[in-house]
């Protein structure tokens, strides 16, 4: 996975994250996806909670665009994220089936236009606040499955509140490997929020055959909540893991 160099930096297939640390910071990086989205003439499909569907509206509407007509001309499809995950959903575990079925037939009727299709969706993060963490890795994978049979760019946004901690570090490893991209922490009009010039965290880890993971996750942690991502935090693991691999063994 690649850091994205502008916000909204999508093309077809592309499946983009991004780590966000606030409402205002959400509302701007998606309301500039959405409406470039419609400047290219693009199907917009937004899966949402409800009090964020009227945060998007309203950036449709500023950027000139009636959200009730859009939804009527087919070129927004609004979907309450909720809804669209129990039709999906059961027992807790994720029916493959029916979500190819229910958000494979959106996508398949929006590509059938001919135009370029954008979708954003609120499904995993609403999943991992849930505690449903294996939940939303799967779906990231089920969306990956429909990005193989079909043309169209997606954007999963999560709080990075809740993606922080040393528990979360092995299934952030996994959603971040899920994507192609992700956008620049606090990314407005193609800026990055600052990184610490400086920054410093220590922990200290038993000569065991854990260790190793365990001083991965550490950093994986602390990267994250700089900012960092993609080849870098790659890079970052796999120096760690050698190093520490090293100091146990010697």
């Amino acid at each position: 996975m690649t850091l994205a160099t502008e916000p909204t930096a999508a093309g077809p297939r592309d499946h983009v994250v991004h780590f966000y640390d606030d409402e205002f910071e959400l509302a701007r990086t998606v309301g500039e996806y959405l409406r470039d989205a419609a400047a290219a003439g693009a199907v917009a499909i937004v899966i949402v909670t409800d009090p964020h569907r009227q945060t998007f509206e309203t950036q449709f509407a500023s950027a000139g665009i009636d959200p009730l007509e859009a939804c009527e001309n087919g070129t927004l499809v609004l979907l309450d994220a909720s809804a669209t995950m129990a039709s999906f959903l059961h027992a807790g575990g994720v029916d493959a089936e029916a979500f190819h079925s229910v958000v494979g037939s959106v996508l398949r009727r929006a590509v059938d236009t001919g135009r370029p299709v954008r979708a954003y969706g609120e499904m995993v993060a609403l999943l991992w606040e849930q505690g449903n963490v294996l939940a939303a890795i799967e779906v990231e994978k089920l969306w990956n499955d429909l990005g193989r049979e079909l043309d169209f760019s997606l954007l999963c946004a999560y709080r990075s509140a809740s993606v922080q901690g040393s528990e979360h570090a092995q299934a952030l490893e996994q959603v971040c490997h899920l994507h192609s991209s992700e956008l620049p922490r606090g990314a407005v009009h193609g800026h990055d929020t600052a990184r610490p010039a400086t920054a410093e965290v220590s922990a200290r880890f038993a000569a065991v055959r854990d260790a190793p993971r365990s001083a991965r996750h550490f950093m994986t942690d602390a990267l994250v909540r700089w900012g960092y991502g993609g080849s870098f935090m790659e890079d970052a693991q796999l120096v760690v893991a050698e190093l520490a691999s090293n100091a146990v063994v010697h």
